[in-house]
């Protein structure tokens, strides 16, 4: 009897070709995603970048004073006043008339973005990046160097419901305790989320922040030297 090969696959062939590849999948999806755990990262880094050279064109037109007054928690808002977006719009070309929820790309972190969309809630719904309010400052400690605007959330700064608004101070005023300079080593602008020190939780136990730090590892920052590094490392790095 005459036999032809009909040059199809037999089953154990389909069964081994699937297993490889779903071993290889396996293998890459690791890869892929510290690929864009990197690629966030860089971006992020970069934003902060940008926003620190927003702020140190707005101190060298203002006699070394930092944009203010604002709060603590900053949100890509382009049209409310105490929020940094706002302070540094012109300087960042930004285009005030714009809506606030969605914001600008330079105010919002993507793996911030990821947290926010993993939750179900939009960019804007919380705050991306948070302030330094305890800075030393000519030897003073534990003041808020860029100003208070009103009574409103006290408990955010530990001071009292009648606290009076405070004016930002200038760069030049960064200081340890001791009253040396200490601009490259103190941070002024950080990513957020329901970890960060100092971060106030309604009291039902809701907030729409990042559940952990977006970047998994550690916390980007800005420097009042407006250099970009890493800080609040967790205890796995």
């Amino acid at each position: 009897m005459r036999s032809y090969n009909t040059g199809g696959f037999s089953m154990v062939e389909v069964l081994v070709t699937i297993g490889i590849v779903l071993v290889l999948g396996a293998m890459l999806m690791p890869a892929s995603a510290r690929v864009l755990a990197m690629r966030e990262n860089v971006t992020c880094s970069s934003n902060l970048r940008q926003i620190g050279l927003g702020i140190q064109a707005y101190t060298l037109e203002n006699n070394g004073v930092l944009p203010g007054p604002l709060y603590v928690e900053h949100f890509p808002y382009w049209n409310d006043q105490v929020q940094l977006a706002w302070q540094l719009a012109d300087y960042l070309n930004l285009d005030k008339s714009r809506l606030k929820l969605g914001g600008p790309d330079v105010f919002v972190c993507p793996a911030y973005r990821r947290a926010m969309k993993a939750k179900g809630l939009r960019v804007g719904d919380a705050a991306v990046y948070r302030l330094n309010i305890k800075v030393s400052m000519n030897g003073e400690p534990a003041l808020p160097p860029f100003g208070y605007p009103n009574s409103r959330y006290p408990d955010v700064f530990g001071t009292r419901t009648d606290y009076p608004p405070m004016h930002q101070a200038r760069l030049g005023d960064i200081t340890d305790e001791k009253g040396a300079p200490a601009q490259s080593s103190t941070w002024m602008l950080k990513d957020t989320d329901k970890l960060a020190a100092g971060t106030v939780i309604d009291p039902l136990g809701y907030s729409p922040l990042a559940d952990s730090m977006v970047h998994g590892s550690h916390r980007n920052a800005l420097f009042f030297d407006f250099h970009v590094g890493r800080t609040d490392f967790s205890k796995t790095k």
